[in-house]
Formats: C-alpha cells, sequence, structure tokens
C-alpha cells in the first residue's frame, strides 16, 4: 500500500475537487435546467413529465453522493472510492453520447462544449490519481 503524501496527497485534493465541480454542473442541470423545461410540458405526456422528474431527483442525488465520496473517501485515499467515481464518471456525463446516438437527439447547442470539458477533467482526475484506484492509500500508522 501506499503513503497518501506529497505529490500524490496534492493530485488527490485536486482531483476531488474537480469531482465535487462536475458533479455540481450535474446536479444543478438535473435542478435548473430538465425539471423547468419538461417536467412542466403539458405537451409532454403525464408519464413522461413523471419519468422525467424520477430522473432529475436521481441525478441530483447521484451528484450529492458523488461530492460526498469526493471530499470524504476519496480524500482519504479509500481504493473503493476512485472505482466508484469511475462509475460517476461513466454513468453522468459520459452516458449523454450513447444516449445521443441511441436516441438520435442531441443537447441543446453549446452543450457538447461543457459536456467534453466535464468528460475531460473527470478523466484527467483519475488518471491522476490511478494509483488509488490500484492500490489505495496506506492507513497503518508508524507505530504498528
Amino acid at each position: 500500500m501506499m503513503d497518501l503524501s506529497g505529490s500524490m496527497k496534492k493530485k488527490v485534493v485536486a482531483a476531488a475537487w474537480i469531482f465535487v465541480v462536475v458533479a455540481a454542473v450535474s446536479g444543478i442541470q438535473a435542478v435548473a435546467d430538465a425539471i423547468p423545461k419538461h417536467a412542466f410540458d403539458m405537451s409532454w405526456p403525464d408519464h413522461a413529465r413523471f419519468h422525467l422528474t424520477v430522473g432529475a431527483a436521481n441525478q441530483l442525488g447521484f451528484a450529492v453522493m458523488t461530492m460526498l465520496v469526493a471530499l470524504i473517501p476519496f480524500r482519504r485515499g479509500e481504493r473503493w472510492s476512485w472505482w466508484a467515481l469511475l462509475g460517476f464518471a461513466l454513468l453522468s456525463f459520459m452516458v449523454l453520447v450513447p444516449a445521443s446516438v441511441w436516441h438520435g437527439s442531441d443537447p441543446p447547442p453549446g452543450a457538447w462544449l461543457l459536456i467534453g470539458a466535464c468528460i475531460a477533467a473527470m478523466l484527467l482526475a483519475l488518471l491522476l490519481t490511478l494509483e488509488i484506484g490500484l492500490r489505495g492509500a496506506d492507513h497503518r500508522s508508524a507505530g504498528r
């Protein structure tokens, strides 16, 4: 196991804040964009608006949990948290690419720039801290 100190500690702190910002963007999008634009759009069927509301609530909850994982266990170097953040990266913004292809519908113009920036930032954060995912941090005290 590795000791979480020095340059790795700085990388982990930077990576954690990248995930906090990206998760915040995801949560804000659910509340400030998806709900007002679609959940109250009476041209959508009731059941579609229901699923949009549930999806937005799930997205917001997923964002909050990601922020907590990034700020607490990941910053301590807990191995499982790196893998949880990889899951967030795959299931948050990266899922928009196959969804757009599958449904033949893209996000609003200009959104791909933000989506691409979020994906690139998360991949950079994961690559910088890959050692955490592979080995985790050594939390044993020197006296043991």
